[in-house]
């Protein structure tokens, strides 16, 4: 017997794809494209499920790739930036739903800190930490969906950020024997 197939389902298929699929990019701005792919998706999966807290924290997540991605740093852009903390503790407070509407403006909160990073390893950094967040609110939340594109995200953030760690290693042991070698 093959299961109904329900447009949360499918969101949440969509969800789990870019968000298992952004962590194996290397540049930042391919990094924020797959991150608004998978806010949007997301947006509508937790609206199907009634999890408002997480479709909200999800929509302030797409204005913030939104912003990182298209717009270049000024000075109206950092206050438009930032100002959505603030929207995401109104909005927190409006859908309160308990410890799961904490857990989603905790990761909304990291993943924001994480967005502003111009080094791709700190913004990784801070990603881990709000997918644990995260994970939490799904698993509240009772969305299998998010859990899946959470854990994946982690672990290839943790797979990536020792590469990285690796090849920033390698570059200090080999810049000492160029220096002697000039």
């Amino acid at each position: 017997m093959i299961p109904e197939i329900s447009a949360a389902m499918l969101f949440g298929v969509a969800g789990v794809c870019f968000g298992a699929s952004w962590a194996l990019f290397r540049s930042k701005k391919a990094i924020i494209a797959t991150q608004a792919l998978c806010s949007a998706s997301f947006i509508t999966h937790y609206m199907l499920i009634g999890a408002v807290s997480g479709a909200s924290m999800s929509s302030l997540s797409l204005s913030q790739s939104l912003m990182i991605g298209l717009w270049r740093r000024s000075r109206a852009m950092t206050v438009l930036y930032w100002s959505t903390l603030p929207a995401m503790m109104v909005l927190t407070a409006l859908t309160w739903h308990g410890p799961a509407s904490l857990a989603s403006g905790l990761g909304l909160t990291l993943a924001a800190c994480g967005r502003w990073q111009t080094s791709v390893l700190r913004l990784r950094l801070f990603f881990v930490a709000g997918s644990l967040a995260w994970i939490v609110h799904d698993t509240l939340v009772g969305s299998p969906f998010g859990c899946t594109a959470n854990i994946v995200n982690l672990c290839f953030n943790l797979w990536t950020i020792r590469a990285l760690l690796r090849e920033r290693r390698r570059d200090n042991l080999r810049a000492p024997a160029l220096a002697a070698a000039a």
